[in-house]
């Protein structure tokens, strides 16, 4: 625990130690905010904070470590890996102008941890439930998958309870919120096979939305892009399966109950 509390520490107070100039980012409505940008190369940099995350189980590394983004930047600016920015944690601005409004928990949604002062210490991107039906403002943050990058550290995928900023690892920890970008617009998600080594799918919006999700397995066959996974994985899906009572997260894939496999294909089909 000792640890875990230091290297929480070390992640929520330290400082921007890559940076070429300071620059600007606009939220939505076009409220400015002062970020530090870096134009040079990372190869000296990209990697040696892959140790970030080692203490944690059931975790997928997107993304290995870079210092010139941050996990701010990831959620409000440029969600990927292929970032320059890192932004100050003082996102409330985006709420403030009225650019992101709070929501509960929905695929796309931002999420920002809040220590017990209330200030923002990190922010991240709902991918996917681990839990069904969505229960609008859940305080059940082990039903949420979710990608953030851990500071200098690797861009994560991870259950919302399972990084250094919950409050099971933080004793920092005060709250969370969900928060969704301000339209009346309704997502209508198609899904396609991404093919990447992670093995997931790419659920897509015609608003523009594009979230990189794991495949929803059950009995070894994604219900949303309907990808077969190898044979193996077949046989590991299935026999997980039949003998888990929740749906769980297991190598970057979300192995479906019996119960959320029922409710997801009436939500898909619209029902």
């Amino acid at each position: 625990m000792l640890k875990q509390l230091l290297m929480v520490g070390a992640l929520l107070f330290s400082d921007p130690y890559v940076n070429d100039r300071q620059g600007y980012v606009y939220t939505p409505n076009g409220s400015k905010i002062s970020g530090l940008f870096y134009d040079g190369g990372i190869n000296d940099y990209l990697g040696s904070t892959d140790y970030v995350g080692n203490d944690y189980e059931n975790i997928t590394m997107l993304a290995r470590g870079n210092p010139t983004y941050n996990c701010f930047s990831y959620a409000f600016y440029k969600t990927s890996s292929d970032n320059n920015c890192h932004m100050p944690s003082g996102v409330s601005i985006y709420r403030e102008d009225q650019s992101y409004v709070e929501s509960g928990g929905y695929v796309g949604d931002r999420i920002v941890y809040f220590d017990r002062s209330g200030n923002p210490v990190h922010a991240g991107v709902v991918v996917a439930r681990t839990g069904y039906p969505i229960s609008s403002g859940t305080s059940d943050l082990s039903k949420i998958l979710v990608d953030s990058k851990w500071d200098y550290g690797p861009l994560y995928r991870h259950a919302g309870n399972n990084c250094p900023y919950d409050h099971i690892h933080s004793q920092f920890f005060g709250s969370f919120t969900y928060y969704r970008l301000n339209t009346n617009h309704v997502h209508d998600f198609s899904y396609a096979y991404s093919g990447d080594e992670y093995v997931g799918h790419v659920a897509s919006c015609a608003c523009g939305l594009t979230i990189d999700q794991p495949c929803h397995l059950y009995e070894g066959k994604c219900i949303c892009c309907e990808q077969n996974e190898s044979e193996n994985k077949i046989k590991l899906s299935t026999s997980l399966n039949k003998s888990i009572e929740q749906t769980e997260y297991i190598n970057n894939q979300l192995i479906l109950s019996d119960n959320d496999y029922q409710y997801l294909m009436g939500e898909l089909k619209n029902e």
